[in-house]
Parts: structure tokens; sequence; C-alpha cells
């Protein structure tokens, strides 16, 4: 403890209070840096190796609600750098020839982003893995923004193998984009997925219902977007409210106002329309184990579009990959047009009503919300049966995704 004032970088208590020295400078040359220690035993789907690795870090944008490029740029040096292309497959080599690795789940902030630099990088990624000839053998998955999407790089890369892309969507109204500072309108959105779907990428993506300024409008033009871009039966719907995490623009100006709520770990706020925090209220009651529990619904689809990929590129000659993924996208279709129903029925509901009148008709929305879960229900076993159909055994280490999973335990008596 006496030398920890002298370490740059570190956070520590002394005498109840918090003290953080200065800031360390960020390493400016990630290749320098050994690969990160593995362990042998860690996850495999199917019987092949999968493991997480980061070409990048930090981020060039300043979205309100995020930290990340907070966190980076409180430290002298560059906001995002970037290991070498030859540096990122020579550990995916590694990786390959050691622990059979195939799947590999790349966690940077931004993949690639649209400067001309970043995208002779992904060439140069893309030439790598030809060269090592792992192109053909692997799959694999990135995160990205809306507009960082190139339609030939993305056809390149789903070539080498890329699987699927996570984009930061965020929201589907203007209101909501400018509040997050996205850079972008609701139409680059559309835009961007149609692309997508012209690729033949399968996708996912961020999307925050609620934010400190929601308006009752807001929240509708939210629940439409996500009923037009989730009627293919691609993407899931999946929301949440936007959190003020610690250090962030957002935390920041909801403080200046005086309604950053709740504690440092836990930071909240209510919103302007005291309504919208009934139906927040509602849909966290009636959404958050479907869009966030690892048993819930949204992980489990998210699961089996993820091994449709993995057995259309890593064992087509024994399933038949096309019929896989149609019926994992009914599923999903099912279960979106179900979610954006409920969701609209209780918004409609709770803005036709005052205050006092919602909570006296709140068992209309207790009901609406047995409902979804009902469906929920049916669309889960019907899963359950389709991926046995098509191989697939849960691996018995308490980490791993589950199959027969609803109802939950706590749940059991109601749906009895």
């Amino acid at each position: 403890p006496a030398t920890w004032p002298e370490i740059e970088g570190l956070a520590f208590r002394k005498n109840g209070q918090v003290c953080a020295t200065s800031p360390r400078r960020l390493i400016p040359d990630l290749d320098l840096l050994p690969f990160p220690l593995r362990d042998p035993k860690a996850a495999t789907h199917r019987g092949v190796g999968i493991r997480s690795l980061a070409a990048s870090r930090g981020c060039y944008y300043d979205c309100t609600f995020c930290s990340i490029h907070e966190f980076y740029r409180r430290a002298p040096g560059a906001i995002r750098r970037t290991r070498s292309p030859e540096n990122v497959v020579q550990e995916m080599e590694r990786l390959f020839c050691e622990f059979g690795v195939r799947i590999f789940i790349f966690q940077d902030d931004d993949f690639f982003a649209r400067a001309p630099r970043d995208r002779q990088w992904a060439e140069g990624f893309l030439a790598a893995l030809e060269a090592r000839k792992l192109a053909g053998e692997i799959v694999w998955r990135v995160s990205c923004r809306v507009d960082d999407l190139d339609a030939r790089l993305l056809g390149a890369m789903k070539a080498a193998g890329l699987s699927g892309v996570y984009v930061g969507v965020e929201s589907g109204s203007e209101r909501g984009l400018e509040t997050f500072n996205k850079h972008y309108a609701p139409d680059d959105v559309d835009a961007a997925l149609a692309l997508l779907r012209d690729v033949g990428l399968p996708f996912e993506f961020g999307f925050m219902m609620f934010e400190p300024y929601s308006t009752m409008e807001s929240v509708r033009q939210n629940i439409d977007f996500l009923k037009g871009v989730c009627q293919y039966g691609d993407p899931l719907v999946h929301f949440c409210k936007m959190s003020p995490y610690a250090g962030t623009a957002i935390a920041r100006r909801l403080a200046a106002e005086g309604r950053l709520e709740g504690s440092i770990a836990c930071p909240d706020y209510r919103f302007l329309d005291p309504r919208l925090d009934l139906l927040q209220a509602f849909y966290a009651q009636t959404f958050n184990f479907r869009n966030f529990d690892e048993r819930g619904l949204v992980e489990r689809l998210r699961f089996a579009k993820f091994d449709c990929g993995v057995v259309e590129r890593l064992f087509a000659g024994a399933y038949d990959a096309k019929a896989y993924r149609e019926a994992v996208s009914q599923l999903i279709r099912a279960s979106n047009q179900s979610a954006v129903e409920t969701m609209g029925l209780a918004a409609r509901m709770i803005e036709s009503r005052d205050l006092a009148d919602i909570i006296d008709h709140w068992e209309v929305l207790e009901d609406l919300s047995r409902e979804e879960r009902l469906v929920e229900k049916r669309v889960s076993v019907a899963l359950d049966r389709l991926m046995v159909e098509y191989g697939f055994e849960a691996s018995p280490r308490a980490d791993a995704p589950l199959t027969t999973c609803w109802p939950p335990a706590d749940s059991a008596e109601e749906y009895a």
C-alpha cells in the first residue's frame, strides 16, 4: 500500500476515501503485448473450440451514453489503437492449431471503422487469413456501427468466414439518436440493415427503447421501427432502458438537471412524462427475463441463429442448414410479432389515460404480460425440439447455454 500513490493508473481507498493516481499512458503499439494466456478447457460448440479476442482498443466516436471513449480519453494516447492484421491472425492461427478453435468472437468496440486506413487494415486482415489458409476453416463475428458498413468489404468478409454482425442501432427515433449523439438518422439505419440483408449476413443490434428525454411519441416511433425491421425473422426484438453510466456525458447532463438518481453502481433517472415510468415498469415486468436472462428467449434464439451459422459453415454435409435457418427464422418472427404487439397495446393504453386510471386498470396490463409469456413458452418448447432435431446437445458445463429452460422455476406455478 505504501507504493500505491506512485503507480500510474491505479484507484484505491485510503482512510475511507477513494484516491486515483494519474492515468497511465496508453500503449501505442499493441503488437508489443504478449498473447493472452488461454484455458485449454474453455468452451466448445458442437465439439469445436470457441474463443473471444480483440483486434483493437478504443473508439473514434463520442456517444453520450458510452463509457468506452470516456475511459480511454482520460489517459494520454490515441483514442483508438489497432493491432496489425498479421499479429491478430497469428494469434488466431495459434488458437486454431493448439486448441482446435474454429469459432472466433471479436470483442472490439468497433471492428472496422470507415477511414481509409481502417479499410486498408480490413483488407490486410482478410489477406492474412487467406495466406495462413484459415479463411475456409473458421467462423467469426464482429461488432460495428451502422455507418461503417461497406457492401464489397462485407461480401469479402463473409467469404472468409464472417457469420454475423452486431450493429449499434440504439434508437429508431430522431430524438433518441440526437440524445445519443450517434451522428446518423433513422434513414441511415434502414439503409444499413437493408445492406446487411442484401449481402446475406445475419445481424443483431443494440436498442434502447427509453432514454432520459423520451416522449410517448418517440416510444411509438421506436415500436414502429422494431415492427418494421424485425418482421422478416432475422434480428430479434430486444431493447432496454438507457443506463447513465458513471462518467458519461449523459450522466453529467442528468446530474446538472438534478435528475440523476440511484448510486454510482446503479444510476437511474425518472422520465419527464411520468406515464413513461409506468410503461417502462410494465416492459421490465414483462420482458426482462425474455431480453436479458441467459435462459430467456432472446439469448436462446440468438444462440440458435449462431448455431445455424456454425452448421452452415462447418457441418454443412451433416444437416440441411438452409432448412434449419428458415425454421429458426420462423420462431424469431413469432417471438418478434408477439413482443411488438404487446408493447404497442400497452403504449396505446397508457398514452390514452392519466396516472390514476393507468394504475386502476393495471390488471389489463398484467393480462397482456401473461399472454406474452405464454407465447414465449410455446416458442421455447418448439426451439428445444428444433435444436435436438438438428443435432445440438447441451454441454454439461455450468456456464453453457441451456436448452430446456422454460418455464423459469419461480414461474412454474403460473403456467401450471
